[in-house]
């Protein structure tokens, strides 16, 4: 189940674990946030393994890949290769929905090849 949990004025987080194929555990965790002074609403998702962040999602405006030159443009995914290299930014192909929370979050565990058995969400805002 995910639970979203709020923890300020408009803002909520969810924890939840995934069981891989091989019975490993990762943890998967979520923020929305609505930003009043602009009236925008933004949300990511984080997956890590022994604390490790291997796979993120955010809405951020920009991001720049050490290295490079240029910027990824709206919102992207991150994958670490290794948790002493910096995080690469990359636009998915089919992108992430930018329609729901729910939406986005099914569309990033797809992309991260988590298959769905079954989401129940609690305590998110209508």
């Amino acid at each position: 189940m995910i639970r979203w949990e709020p923890t300020g004025k408009g803002s909520l987080t969810f924890r939840a674990s995934v069981r891989t194929a091989d019975d490993l555990m990762l943890d998967l965790s979520g923020y929305w946030d609505k930003i009043d002074r602009f009236g925008d609403t933004r949300w990511g998702f984080a997956l890590r393994f022994r604390g490790h962040l291997v796979r993120s999602y955010d809405m951020a405006k920009s991001h720049k890949n050490p290295g490079e030159s240029g910027r990824i443009r709206g919102p992207h995914k991150q994958r670490f290769l290794s948790s002493k290299m910096d995080r690469y930014a990359y636009t998915p192909d089919p992108s992430i929905s930018m329609n729901t929370p729910s939406a986005a979050l099914r569309d990033f565990l797809k992309e991260c090849n988590i298959e769905l058995l079954e989401i129940y969400y609690e305590g998110f805002p209508a």
